[in-house]
């Protein structure tokens, strides 16, 4: 069993049978619409209950989706049971909000009768064919939202049937919670007129459905493409984005905001949906990355997050592919945390790189955070703070026998030198992996240090290689010959020093059914919802159109379903592993061209279809016409 507390309820997972609950006031049934005996939850509650349960259902009958209603218990060891109707997946809609509708109606039904604790089955998962995982995330927010709701109500039990659906809500249950707890604390961060415009919104009953779409106007000269990264980050901010009341006295400090607009913020939820291209795919100037359908004042607030999440970590995961590419097959350490812009980039920095292909990072946090690997070998200090560099290397190999050494603190054959010494006193108990490299000519050193370790007998001992490293760089090291197994990459890849931004932009493209552009000679917003195909020939892409998000088009269409009604969808599930495997499997897909250093003679063909075009130029006509 799992047990969590939240505000004051205690929110409780286990594995079991929801008829033999007999700690609990209620449990809870994944009824049908007439409330009949049927098979799964609703099956097993009537056997064990009795047949005066049916009896006591049928005036209460039908229900509607969503709705809750209550019954005594007869034979469960139990006072009540909570009859709910989950939406069918794929014919109820929207299914979201019919499935949050069951927790919070059957909540409140307890607690007006007074109930102290309910227990939930997995609503709408079995035949009813709810996908698990997003019905879980369901079921979590809801429970946390009605919680201030709730006094009577103390303790809500999950009960599920298999373990792996009690695994999937004992990871989801704390991960939510602390999500929403950190996201509640970055609630301001947003440009003030994000604010303004939304409590204006708000003043002129301006709430209709939008469409802002997140897109690059302009490649840098240096890229032939960009690979997209952050959708991570930003559904879970989406998701889990909550104003407590910190945030809510600071603002209302603030003369600019009323107390009636601080108060539609206490209840604030991003309720939309989000269409996103997948974390590791290439894309080009004027693709969207992902656009949002919400209502008018939600798609605001939420634009500068949005953008830093997604250019930081789409700029940094483009570098990475480029050092990984240059280093050809050789294993590439982020060394970046140091020098990168903030501990937030850092952190956000080292997962974009590993979409971007690198092997392990030096970030100890993103290692935890993310599950990437840490790797690392020592500093110039540990050698310094030693008498002598032979004896901090027979040190630091006596707590890390597979340890890479630094071998350039006084000179890098010297160090060489020292760790042949050393393979010499320990004979059969040396394990040393290799020798680090951090300065002077690589190429000469590399040769060199190779050659006294071969002639050593140390073969099997590699040498990795940092100090001011970029792709032009190492792709010059590779060219040469130069005997490197590995590198490490600090500043050049963490602050994107060749292009340290992109021309990134979040623009309103649709309001109430209508078209919407900005009419202006520097950049282009292609109006309305949006789909990218991106055609192939064999196994290589060729070429991509952007159109509308309604057409069917030759192709394999890019943009995918990944937030619907606030909450993540199942294709956004992607673990990091995964985004490095799609990347790369994407990379592959490219123009050879397109994968080198140097800007490709000719660019990756985009274009928009007819239809689009004929949309942007009506969309146009008629804001000139009306903008008198």
């Amino acid at each position: 069993m799992l047990v969590v507390h939240y505000k004051h309820l205690q929110i409780e997972c286990v594995q079991g049978d929801i008829t033999r609950q007999p700690d609990m006031d209620a449990v809870v049934n994944a009824a049908n619409a007439e409330l009949l005996p049927g098979g799964g939850v609703a099956g097993a509650i009537h056997r064990a209950a009795g047949p005066r349960l049916a009896e006591a259902c049928q005036p209460l009958a039908p229900i509607q989706p969503g709705q809750a209603v209550m019954t005594p218990a007869f034979n469960l060891p139990n006072r009540a049971v909570i009859h709910c109707l989950g939406p069918i997946y794929g014919v109820d809609t929207p299914a979201e909000t019919l499935l949050s509708a069951c927790y919070r109606n059957a909540l409140r039904l307890a607690e007006k009768e007074g109930l102290t604790s309910v227990a939930f089955p997995a609503i709408s998962t079995g035949i009813f064919g709810y996908p698990f995982s997003e019905a879980a995330r369901i079921a979590i927010h809801t429970v946390l939202n009605e919680a201030e709701q709730l006094s009577a109500v103390q303790r809500v039990r999950f009960v599920l049937f298999g373990q792996n659906d009690y695994q999937i809500y004992a990871q989801l249950l704390p991960e939510i919670i602390h999500l929403r707890e950190e996201y509640a604390r970055q609630a301001l961060f947003t440009d003030l007129y994000e604010l303004t415009m939304m409590q204006a919104y708000y003043a002129e009953d301006m709430l209709d459905q939008a469409v802002f779409t997140l897109s690059v106007g302009r490649l840098p000269q240096e890229r032939n493409f960009l690979l997209a990264a952050g959708l991570s980050t930003v559904l879970d901010y989406l998701e889990n984005l909550r104003f407590d009341q910190a945030a809510l006295d600071y603002l209302s400090t603030l003369p600019l905001f009323k107390p009636e607009f601080v108060e539609i913020l206490r209840n604030f939820r991003f309720t939309g949906e989000v269409y996103a291209l997948p974390e590791g795919t290439p894309f080009f100037a004027d693709e969207p990355i992902l656009e949002v359908v919400a209502p008018l004042p939600e798609c605001q607030f939420i634009e500068t997050y949005l953008m830093n999440q997604i250019h930081i970590q789409t700029l940094l995961a483009t570098k990475a592919q480029r050092v990984v590419q240059a280093a050809g097959g050789r294993a590439v350490v982020d060394f970046g945390a140091r020098r990168i812009h903030g501990v937030d980039a850092a952190v956000k920095g080292a997962r974009a790189f590993f979409i971007g292909g690198i092997n392990a990072t030096s970030n100890v946090l993103a290692g935890r955070e993310y599950g990437i690997a840490v790797s690392g070998t020592m500093a110039h200090s540990y050698v310094q703070a030693h008498a002598s560099e032979l004896e901090a290397f027979r040190a630091f190999t006596q707590l890390y026998p597979k340890t890479f050494l630094l071998a350039d603190t006084y000179g890098s054959l010297k160090g060489v030198q020292h760790v042949i010494e050393l393979a010499h006193e320990l004979g059969s108990d040396f394990q040393v992996a290799g020798i680090r490299i951090d300065s002077g000519d690589l190429v000469v050193l590399s040769r060199q240090a190779r050659q006294m370790l071969d002639d050593a007998g140390l073969q099997q001992v590699q040498i990795f290689a940092s100090g001011g490293l970029d792709e032009y760089k190492i792709q010059k090291l590779m060219a040469a010959g130069a005997p490197i197994d590995g590198f490490g990459v600090g500043t050049a890849m963490g602050v994107s020093s060749d292009v340290p931004s992109l021309d990134i932009a979040y623009k309103l493209t649709e309001y109430a059914g209508r078209g919407r552009v900005k009419l202006s000679p520097v950049r282009t917003v292609i109006a309305g919802r949006k789909q990218v195909f991106r055609q192939a020939q064999g196994s290589q892409d060729v070429g991509d159109t952007i159109a509308r998000a309604e057409e069917s088009l030759p192709g394999r269409p890019l943009l995918v379903p990944v937030m619907r009604g606030g909450y993540s969808l199942q294709a956004a599930e992607v673990s990091l592993p995964q985004a490095q495997a799609y990347a790369r499997e994407q990379l592959a897909r490219l123009p050879q061209a397109l994968l080198a250093l140097e800007k490709a003679a000719e660019p990756y063909p985009v274009m928009i279809s007819p239809a689009l075009q004929e949309y942007q130029q009506e969309t146009q006509q008629h804001l000139e016409e009306n903008d008198d």
